[in-house]
């Protein structure tokens, strides 16, 4: 029997590194053939279990934060250190929510039955990914060398669960959707199986054949796989070059001339060996460059995802059954999720009837003006009418005379992200700091963080490091979705400006750094909107500015997403230029212009504008 299509995707994915066949440097084909031995029993366990493993912690992270703190408990003997049950709700059943448009009621039955329905789905694991004997095929072993794409996953799994009656009976068409909701099902069982198959003897053994074949490279550092492949192919170097040696050793010694022939020949082909050699060597820094951007482009979104859950290694060290018989007590609350107004209720008294009244008021009025929980730069553009301001400040007022408002804090945010469109930032700041004071739950801190960074940011320049300090703890408390750029490689050291479009950051250019020795800045701008589509659209300003890059325009060094695979939080960097300063703040140091220094600033606006217009650019502010 062929290897089927999922089980081909994913070894090849686990692999966890691409295979450097197209540098031709070496026979990769022959060597998976010999050590890839795994049996059809072994990768059938392999992936029912990651199956199982995934199921259960997606079900587990859709439970309510007491549920999940009793799970935890059961499964570890030990008191949970980190809240991974919003990783789960806060990345993929809120947004996912909202797509679908269910809220209140509708999402509370869809999160308790996904719950169920999951546990059920994983009790049929024996069921599933039955494989019978095989013997991979040239065809086969391609694919496991070329195929990386794994965005597909999801819906590979999904159509098998739906090919087999146990469970189909068991997953819903919602559910399905669910799962395959930015590939949550297939980047969970990947995630599981690479943790099987790593702690396989033979697996490892096939790895460590194609790292020592120079097949194989780990690069995530480029600097060091190319160290290793070169040392690789030197040594294969100095091997030929030896044989050569003997080779004329024994062409001197040759007593024939089929000997002589047979004894040329075989220099010849050394001598091709050594050529191609020395081709490759020679090649390897551009050809690992473009692997490396084929495969991140792929790998993006897993090797993210391989980070956010990094706490499920603990899944994967415990014993399946006890995981399965812990499932059952999994349950969840009253909590609704919907990014309009959350009313979050769990072990909290029943609402009063006047409560209710308040807080469908402002579910009501934030749908209206189409207002979230959480603040974004154009809410302070929001029209409204006298009334809806009326209502919206009668609200606010009885919500801040509840002696028990922080009790609710999903709609706190709320409220505080009316008060802003309000213009009312010193009502709205301190409501985010009470969440900060009071809440324990670290999403909640970080979107009230969040949101503190953009009303300070409206405050104007003298609020700009209390807004960096805001999103940084936001970064900090949920990096996952508070980001803006990549702050590894660009570190903070100011905020530079923002606007309508998105905000300016001063950054440590760390490369750079550390090359030199000394501090090298870059300046990073982080669109505040997600668009997809085409880069050449989507970063049409730093393309256009390398056109005209120079003592005017920055030159822009890369761009990029911080999420790849859903271009989401799309950012550029540009080269800093020292000392320059914008208009408005050269008026402020500086004072009115002289008509001398006004024709001078002139004479320089109107050479760059020149320049753009020379490369069919229009500068429209």
């Amino acid at each position: 029997m062929s290897l089927p299509h999922l089980i081909q995707k994913t070894v090849s994915a686990v692999l966890n590194s691409p295979l450097l066949q197209a540098l031709g440097m070496g026979d990769v084909y022959n060597v998976l053939n010999e050590h890839f031995v795994l049996s059809a029993q072994e990768i059938t366990q392999a992936y029912q279990k990651s199956y199982a493993y995934a199921l259960s912690a997606i079900a587990a992270g859709m439970a309510s934060d007491d549920s999940w703190q009793n799970f935890w408990q059961k499964i570890t003997e030990s008191q949970i250190e980190q809240e991974l049950s919003s990783q789960i709700v806060g990345l993929y059943l809120e947004p996912f929510a909202q797509a679908q448009g269910l809220q209140g009621p509708a999402l509370n039955e869809f999160r308790q039955q996904a719950i169920q329905d999951c546990q059920a789905l994983a009790a049929q694991k024996e069921s599933l990914f039955q494989i019978a004997q095989f013997q991979l095929t040239e065809a086969e072993l391609a694919a496991l060398v070329n195929e990386s794409e794994i965005a597909t996953l999801s819906e590979l799994v999904i159509a098998h669960l739906q090919s087999v009656a146990e469970t189909r009976v068991l997953l819903s068409e919602p559910l399905a959707q669910f799962l395959a909701y930015h590939n949550l099902l297939g980047h969970a069982v990947l995630f599981f199986l690479n943790e099987a198959l790593r702690d396989n003897e033979r697996f490892k053994t096939t790895l460590d054949n194609l790292r020592q074949q120079g097949l194989l490279a780990e690069i995530q550092n480029v600097q060091e796989a190319q160290s290793e492949l070169k040392a690789f192919f030197t040594n294969k170097l100095t091997a030929i070059e030896q044989q050569l040696a003997t080779q004329n050793q024994r062409l001197l010694q040759a007593a024939t001339p089929a000997e002589f022939a047979q004894i040329g020949e075989h220099s010849k082909t050394l001598l091709l060996d050594q050529q191609t050699i020395n081709q490759s060597l020679a090649e390897i820094p551009q050809r690992l460059q473009q692997v490396q951007s084929e495969w991140q482009t792929t790998q993006t979104a897993f090797i993210q995802f391989s980070r956010q859950f990094s706490q499920w290694t603990v899944f994967a060290s415990t014993q399946l059954e006890t995981i399965v018989a812990a499932l059952p007590d999994l349950q969840y609350g009253i909590e609704q999720l919907d990014d309009k107004v959350d009313v979050l209720l769990d072990g909290q008294d029943k609402l009063s009837e006047g409560q209710q009244l308040l807080f469908d008021e402002f579910q009501k009025l934030a749908a209206h003006l189409e207002v979230s929980a959480q603040i974004k730069p154009w809410d302070e553009f929001t029209q409204y009418s006298g009334t809806t301001e009326i209502k919206l400040r009668q609200a606010i007022a009885q919500f801040k005379n509840l002696p028990n408002y922080l009790d609710y804090p999903q709609v706190t945010l709320q409220v505080g992200s009316l008060s802003s469109v309000l213009g009312e930032l010193k009502t709205a700041e301190g409501l985010f700091f009470d969440i900060i004071q009071r809440s324990q739950n670290k999403h909640h801190k970080a979107r009230a963080y969040m949101n503190l960074f953009h009303i300070y940011l409206r405050n104007g320049p003298q609020f700009y490091d209390k807004a960096l300090k805001s999103l940084e703890e936001a970064i900090h408390l949920n990096r996952a979705q508070y980001v803006l750029h990549n702050v590894d490689q660009y570190p903070i050291q100011r905020i530079l400006g923002a606007g309508g479009m998105g905000c300016v950051f001063l950054c440590h250019n760390t490369i750079e750094e550390k090359r030199l020795g000394q501090e090298c800045f870059v300046v990073v701008k982080c669109l505040w909107e997600t668009q997809r589509g085409e880069p050449n659209k989507i970063f049409a300003e730093p393309l256009a500015m390398a056109k005209i890059a120079g003592d005017s325009v920055p030159q822009p060094l890369s761009y990029g997403y911080v999420d790849i695979a859903k271009q989401e939080r799309a950012y550029f960097v540009t080269e800093f230029i020292e000392g320059a300063m914008d208009g408005e703040a050269w008026l402020a140091q500086q004072g009115k212009m002289d008509v001398i220094t006004g024709v001078q600033v002139g004479i320089q606006m109107a050479q760059c504008l020149q320049k753009a217009h020379e490369q069919g650019i229009l500068h429209l502010d």
